[in-house]
């Protein structure tokens, strides 16, 4: 499941990029109306979440095998290939917690992967709201302004994803503080920054 949280990491990273891209005004209703279908859409029930998620996310399926896939994922109550290739899966409450719960450790464990990069070692911790609303990452700040620094985008991705798989509007407030005096050095917010 993990490979999975990864996949869905990057393959948000790739439809954030494309959906930055520049557009003129004839194209955007148009563009309009395909991103909506590109979104992964989460609808919350009573006693079940459907989770729709668009053909980039779902992949191929043409050989999909409804049957085998319930089999193989308790919890998941349906699973039905839309037209447009887009998949949608409706699950209980139970399973969709758990599903949040996984996706929550591959968050932690991205994070706990900048703590140990050699790459990044200037990152010292990592602190985030439960909802990861909110991060902090704590530096060596001669360390974070000599560097080429990615960590941005790799805390951004798998908190949007987080968020996105959640139900919710992405909303990210991202800082990074000095270690010694817990000054921001650098300060991002998610919508604003994409």
């Amino acid at each position: 499941m993990k490979k999975t949280a990864i996949f869905l990491v990057i393959s948000m990273l790739i439809m954030t990029m494309a959906g930055c891209a520049g557009k003129n005004e004839n194209q955007e209703s148009q563009d309009a109306a395909e991103k909506q279908q590109e979104e992964v859409s989460v609808d919350k029930n009573l006693l079940s979440v459907e989770i729709i998620l668009p053909p980039d996310f779902a992949g191929d399926l043409s050989d999909f095998d409804k049957e085998s896939y319930l089999t193989e994922n308790p919890g998941m109550k349906d699973a039905e290939v839309l037209g447009d290739g887009s998949l949608k899966l409706t699950m209980s409450r139970a399973k969709h917690k758990e599903l949040m719960e996984e996706m929550r450790e591959s968050v932690d464990e991205a994070f706990n992967m900048l703590m140990n990069d050699e790459e990044t070692s200037y990152i010292k911790d990592v602190r985030r709201s439960d909802d990861y609303r909110k991060v902090d990452v704590i530096v060596d700040r001669t360390g974070y302004e000599n560097a080429f620094d990615f960590s941005s985008l790799t805390i951004m991705m798998s908190v949007a994803m987080y968020q996105v798989f959640e139900g919710n509007e992405l909303e990210l407030l991202l800082r990074y503080l000095d270690e010694e005096t817990e000054e921001v050095i650098d300060e991002m917010k998610l919508p604003e920054e994409l």
